[in-house]
């Protein structure tokens, strides 16, 4: 899946893309940048580019299972779907999504910036992995 962490300074995510139990991609770019919004994207790599569209015209009827980390004019959200529903509030910290959610809390717990937490979630995750990228609030 994916491990996405928000520290209240910056947020991050790890680059693995898996089917089932493989690696399908070491690489992937899980942050998208449309115009001044920045979405940090965790769950079905089909459905990135829906929930996007959802976030910037909520009456669309479309579904997906995903969830992601929004900057948006400096302000952080957390935005999920399930299905035909969507959700968008105000996020608070410390926040992890995706498969590394328990290890990346733990680690921010401990003190780590989010950065860290993603690396050393995806140190025993399974579905996370690969360069770490993150964005400064």
């Amino acid at each position: 899946m994916t491990t996405v962490a928000y520290d209240g300074k910056s947020v991050a995510v790890d680059s693995y893309i898996t089917e089932e139990d493989l690696v399908v991609d070491f690489h992937y770019e899980k942050i998208k940048e449309i115009g001044e919004v920045t979405f940090f994207l965790c769950g079905d790599a089909d459905s990135f580019d829906t929930l996007i569209r959802k976030y910037f015209n909520p009456s669309l009827k479309e579904e997906g299972d995903i969830s992601a980390i929004i900057i948006d004019e400096g302000i952080v959200k957390l935005a999920e779907m399930d299905g035909e529903n969507f959700s968008c509030k105000l996020a608070t910290f410390p926040l992890a999504l995706g498969s590394g959610t328990s290890l990346a809390l733990g680690a921010m717990d401990a003190g780590a910036s989010a950065l860290a937490a993603v690396s050393i979630a995806a140190k025993r995750d399974i579905y996370s992995g690969g360069r770490v990228h993150y964005r400064d609030v």
